[in-house]
């Protein structure tokens, strides 16, 4: 599903001139270009952030410059590198953020979180069944599992300073594996 800009007038503000133009170049990737929320779900290396990274360098440097940086981060060969103006670089980098943004959320969200045992540790997978098998593979015989609401969990480093939420680590593990495990524990220390 795509969402459609809304036409841009004088009466929005900044901000929402900003988004309806993201959004507004999104469409355009989506609709003209055929880059489809299916189609980034194969750039699983990070490339649609690379690709974002050489249009919004592009966007503050001058026209020699440009051509020569923006090249060398361009992920892709052939023609699809067609830097412009100041402000349109950083609206299709922009884009192409929300592109790789969109795909990480996406992916992240086809996995739930389980503890196993009520221990500390949490285990990221795609099924139940996948969560099962993950476990028999370890040799792990739980007797209970529990399915944990991702906005309850938010985890901690090592440390016991860092507070981030569970689903952010899990696109820290999977989101630029080409093909990533369906469970796998994703860290401990989470309460």
């Amino acid at each position: 599903m795509t969402q459609t800009a809304p036409e841009i007038t004088p009466e929005f503000t900044a901000l929402e001139r900003v988004t309806a133009a993201l959004l507004g170049e999104r469409e355009r990737r989506i609709t003209v270009e055929g880059w489809d929320p299916e189609h980034d779900a194969g750039h699983t290396l990070g490339e649609l952030a690379e690709a974002a990274a050489a249009y919004i360098v592009a966007g503050t440097l001058d026209a020699e410059r440009t051509q020569a940086f923006g090249r060398a981060l361009w992920p892709w060969e052939g023609p699809q590198y067609r830097p412009r103006d100041l402000y349109s670089n950083l609206v299709r980098g922009g884009a192409l953020l929300m592109a790789e943004l969109t795909r990480l959320v996406t992916l992240a969200d086809t996995y739930s979180f389980w503890w196993v045992d009520e221990t500390s540790e949490v285990y990221a997978a795609v099924s139940r069944e996948a969560l099962d098998a993950y476990l028999q593979d370890l040799g792990i015989t739980p007797i209970e599992i529990c399915d944990v609401p991702r906005t309850q969990l938010t985890g901690v480093n090592e440390s016991g300073s860092v507070r981030r939420p569970a689903w952010q680590a899990l696109i820290d593990a999977i989101g630029h594996q080409p093909n990533p495990l369906p469970a796998f524990q994703i860290a401990s220390y989470y309460n």
